[in-house]
């Protein structure tokens, strides 16, 4: 029964990795549709890094990419599997980030939000630390989703914190972990930038962003008009936003 146990371990180690390139893609994309295809000259910063995948990716294409998280562990395996090539990862609390004002040029804030308790004070820190006319990329997900995306139930984010502790701990033996935003709290928590929604234009072109996996090749979401999918905005279960500091 142990190898079959190894390679079902290996099987989703290599569906994680495959998932965290594509959304390496997806980031990519949006970035190089905002900023343009030369992103050399820019400081970068992955907020919530976790085990770098997508510092990694990233890495090549900015004149400086920094990783910050608070797994310190993760953080020295994630400097050591990537060479002398590697971001450099800080481990530190996103709340409290040890770097001066206006230090970076982009921030990549992709699939953590919902796992922090302190995400005002998050955003803000972001904001100090973004130069004048810096951006954020943001995506994360909607607490009215159908289905919550981390523990596949329909609806669980929508109930109270501590009726939807007690399934996620009946059915799938886990705690409730996560602190899912709906869109008007979102776009309170980033009232201090301007916000560009990519999150229809992905819908509209799954393939061009590489969210094919959730949305589909041309499906019928795809084919809706752009004004019609504006007004399903708020039940959609992701969204993904490039946020714009602005220039003084």
């Amino acid at each position: 029964m142990a190898p079959k146990a190894d390679d079902a371990e290996a099987a989703r180690f290599d569906a994680y990795l495959a998932s965290r390139g594509r959304k390496a893609e997806k980031i990519a994309a949006i970035l190089a549709e905002h900023l343009g295809d030369d992103l050399s000259s820019l400081r970068a910063l992955d907020v919530g890094c976790s085990l770098g995948w997508i510092a990694q990716a990233l890495n090549d294409r900015f004149a400086l990419t920094v990783g910050i998280d608070t797994q310190r562990q993760g953080l020295v395996e994630a400097a050591a599997g990537g060479g002398e090539t590697a971001p450099h990862f800080v481990a530190g609390d996103g709340a409290r980030m040890p770097f001066r004002d206006a230090q970076f040029d982009v921030a990549i804030y992709a699939y953590v939000y919902e796992h922090i308790a302190e995400q005002q004070a998050v955003a803000d820190e972001i904001w100090r630390v973004l130069r004048p006319g810096g951006v954020c990329l943001f995506s994360g997900p909607n607490r009215l989703a159908a289905v919550e995306e981390h523990f596949r139930l329909p609806f669980l984010s929508w109930l109270p914190r501590p009726l939807a502790a007690l399934l996620t701990r009946a059915i799938r033996r886990r705690a409730y972990d996560v602190y899912p935003r709906a869109l008007w709290t979102l776009r309170h928590m980033w009232r201090r930038f301007a916000i560009r929604d990519y999150t229809v234009k992905m819908i509209a072109d799954p393939a061009r962003y590489s969210v094919e996996e959730h949305v589909g090749r041309g499906g019928a979401v795809s084919r809706l008009p752009r004004p019609l999918l504006r007004a399903l905005a708020p039940i959609f279960p992701n969204y993904n936003w490039i946020l714009e500091k602005p220039r003084e």
